[in-house]
């Protein structure tokens, strides 16, 4: 049998990748090596280019919904708007825009 597939990393195109970077090790805690940001097993990088338009976003996973509403409050103490989260103990949800549009959400779902 074969292992599941596990995304790990996302490219994202960004006009100012350095900038970027820096907004996510101060806000969201990620560790920067070069132009690599890891947290918790995933990978992001930003490279120089366009901004992604239209209906695009990626989310992030929480464990529980405390912890879901503890990132909202941590964000928000760092500077960071943040909306209300929407949903229930099944699917709670919200959304986050960084320094250049990109969206990303803050979700909690109990695994499948």
């Amino acid at each position: 049998m074969l292992p599941p597939l596990v995304i790990n990393h996302v490219n994202i195109p960004a006009q100012d990748p350095a900038l970027l970077r820096a907004w996510y090790c101060e806000k969201l805690g990620f560790s920067s090596h070069g132009a690599f940001l890891w947290s918790g097993g995933s990978l992001l990088v930003f490279v120089k280019g366009e901004q992604l338009r239209g209906d695009h976003h990626f989310g992030f996973r929480l464990p529980t919904i405390e912890a879901l509403h503890g990132w909202v409050a941590a964000l928000r103490e760092r500077g960071v708007e943040v909306g209300e989260v929407q949903g229930d103990e099944t699917y709670s949800t919200v959304y986050v825009q960084d320094p250049e549009g990109n969206v990303f959400e803050l979700f909690y779902e109990p695994m499948p």
